[in-house]
């Protein structure tokens, strides 16, 4: 596992002014190579959000600088946290496709980035280290695609 590095400004000013899709791709390579997505936790827990539906969502992102500097308004006081690889790609996400919880990969104070569970799942693996058990296995299925 590579431990967070620090990230210079230019990089995380940048990445957090890009479009969703630029942003999806880093958290995947990111997650990938680093083997841990990062939450926000507070007291009582991970934070959630709801899209404008009221749909919930449950925000990841592949620094904890990111996640920070979303820890703003109604996440004040919240502090980011590791998610294990291993449990969010076999336990996580298909517990939150069952239970109806979209994905909001690497959102920014400004906007989210909801993705479909398959599509976070599939690309999770394929960019896993080859050595990697979480690479060889098949995903569990049915996955429900999620909007």
């Amino acid at each position: 596992m590579i431990p967070p590095s620090e990230l210079p400004q230019s990089q995380r000013t940048a990445l957090l002014a890009s479009a969703g899709p630029a942003r999806f791709k880093h958290f995947i390579g990111r997650a990938a190579d680093c083997e841990r997505p990062w939450g926000l936790r507070d007291a009582t827990g991970w934070v959630a959000l709801a899209d404008d539906t009221g749909a919930p969502g449950f925000p990841v992102w592949p620094h904890p600088d990111y996640a920070q500097a979303c820890a703003t308004e109604t996440w004040a006081g919240s502090f980011p946290a590791e998610i294990d690889i291993h449990k969010f790609t076999d336990e996580w996400l298909p517990n939150m496709a069952e239970r109806g919880v979209s994905v909001a990969v690497f959102p920014t104070p400004s906007m989210t980035c909801p993705a479909p569970m398959r599509k976070v799942t599939k690309y999770l693996r394929k960019f896993l280290p080859f050595s990697h058990p979480l690479r060889r296995r098949a995903l569990p299925m049915p996955l429900v695609e999620l909007a």
